[in-house]
Formats: C-alpha cells, structure tokens, sequence
C-alpha cells in the first residue's frame, strides 16, 4: 500500500460550476491512491493577500506538512505562491500560468475550443460576431486570443465594438452585454459566450429585447454545464471536462511526488464537441459513452 500523502489544495472557491468539478476531481484521484486532501478556501481571507511578512507567519504548520499543493485559478497572490514554490514541496498550477519553470501547469485548450466554436457560427453564414467573456481569467484572454484568430484565418476583420469586457461569468454580465449593444446601435447576428453561464444571460436578454434565438442572433457558449442543460433554447456550446481536469492535475502531483516524472509544464488537451441542444438524449447518450471511454483512459 502507497504511504498516505497530505495533498493541499488552495482555491478562492470552493463549490460552483466550474471550481467544485475540479475539486471532485481532483478528490476522485486522491481517494483512489488513499490519501488525505486539505482544500483551504481563501474566499474573503485577507491573510492570503496580506504582506509578505503576515503572510510567512500565518500558515507554518500547513506549509511544512503538506507532501504536494494544487493552487487553482485566483486561488492565492504572488507572494504566498512564492513562499509554497521556495519549500521545495511539488506545486501544480490550474488555470494559473506564472511562468513558473519547476512547477506543473495544467491548461485546457481554450484557444482550439474557441475556434471551434466561432468557425461553427462562421459556417452558418455568420461574420458579425460578439464575443463577451471575463477578462480576468487566462481561461477568458484565451479564448478572446481563438476568436481573434479563426475571424483573421476567415477574413473578417475584428471589431473591438463586438468585444465585451465582463465583471464577472455571472448571467447579469451576459444580459449588460446584449443592453450595450443594443443601446449603442452595434450591429450582430451571433454572440459567442466565453462560458454557458454567460450565454444564459445573453439569451435572456435577447428574449426579453423580442428577438429570437437562434432565429435572429445565434448564440455558443462554453463548457456544456448545467446553464446549457437547462436553457430554453438550449444552448450551442462546447463540451469541457472540468472534473477531468482536476483529476488530471492531481495526477501530475502524485507522479511528482513519487518522482515519476519531472517538473515541467504540462498542457492537457480537453475534448471539444459540438452541442446542439445538450438536453437532447442522443447527445447524452454520446456524451455518457466518451465519459466513460476517458475514465478507463485515467485509471
């Protein structure tokens, strides 16, 4: 039997629709190597934005008793990373890229994703296409980066008007969008949403404006979570694994651990689809097969 390891993970958020997959992920694979997981939620906790001193004084006990860290997106601040990476402990990183030349990345393909997804409204006929999305997740700068790239690889020129900042992936962000374009006159026949979270709000909107979806303006979002599920119309969007993800970097820490493999940054390519309506049972039963296909492939 494998010695029991303490894997640390930190996380400003604890549940949701993207951050608690990745922990049910990342729990999944450390139950199965049966080991011990700490998540430290920084949600709210000054200490872990703090300068640098109360910083070094506040966790000792964890930081010296912890055998590998899973830091994910705005999880903690430059310095406390700094202090993690400095003890020597393996580190993987989530939707965080440092630039860090001894720790783990683990990044999903934002980029291929989004052009997937703009290509799909390119092929309907669509070249005026909105594109919301919080810029601060790398997550997001990504996947602005896919939809520049397939507009420039078609000819269409971009247009920074159709490009909308968000607050947050809150729906109410995707609802300001549709009001700012409206309001302001700019002219679109399709949105892609950096997340179905998003998208759900840009539907609302464009519902409660009289226009119709996808009769008037077509709409994609990201990651076929429960938004598209449940979303009258149910939403175009991109399928990705998030719990595969987690599971993947908890992985990538375990072989760091038992020095299988060295420290480098590692890019794990997620699968993409096409959803038409994901509430559809044929899509599901696709999707319920490729799941399990990619669970036989992680064991």
């Amino acid at each position: 039997m494998h010695e029991k390891l303490r894997i640390g993970v930190i996380t400003k958020y604890a549940e949701g629709l993207y951050h608690g997959k990745l922990l049910y992920g990342i729990h999944e694979y450390v139950k199965r190597q049966n080991s011990n997981l700490f998540v430290l939620n920084t949600f709210m906790i000054n200490r872990f934005y703090s300068d640098i001193k109360k910083v070094e004084s506040y966790y000792p006990l964890a930081i010296n008793n912890i055998d590998g860290w899973i830091i994910l997106t705005e999880g903690a601040s430059d310095d406390y990373l700094n202090i993690i990476m400095k003890t020597g402990k393996p580190v993987v990183l989530i939707g965080i890229d440092k630039g860090q030349n001894n720790c783990t990345v683990i990044k999903s393909d934002n980029i291929s994703g989004a052009q997937n997804a703009v290509e799909h409204l390119i092929h309907h006929g669509h070249r005026k296409i909105g594109f919301l999305g919080w810029m601060g997740l790398r997550d997001m700068k990504e996947r602005l980066e896919g939809y520049k790239n397939i507009l420039s690889k078609n000819g269409i020129p971009y247009d920074d008007n159709l490009v909308y900042s968000t607050e947050s992936s809150l729906p109410r962000e995707g609802k300001a969008a549709v009001q700012y374009w409206l309001n302001n006159g700019i002219d679109f026949t399709a949105v892609f949403a950096g997340c179905d979270a998003l998208a759900g709000g840009v539907i609302e909107e464009l519902k409660n404006s009289g226009l119709s979806v996808p009769q008037d303006i077509a709409v994609v979002g990201y990651d076929n979570n429960t938004f598209a599920k449940n979303c009258k119309p149910g939403i175009t969007t991109i399928n990705q694994d998030i719990f595969d993800l987690g599971f993947t970097a908890a992985r990538a820490l375990f072989e760091e651990i038992n020095k299988e493999s060295d420290r480098a940054e590692k890019f794990l390519q997620l699968l993409t689809l096409y959803l038409e309506n994901p509430a559809d049972a044929a899509v599901k039963l696709l999707l319920m097969i490729i799941w399990n296909l990619q669970r036989k492939i992680l064991k």
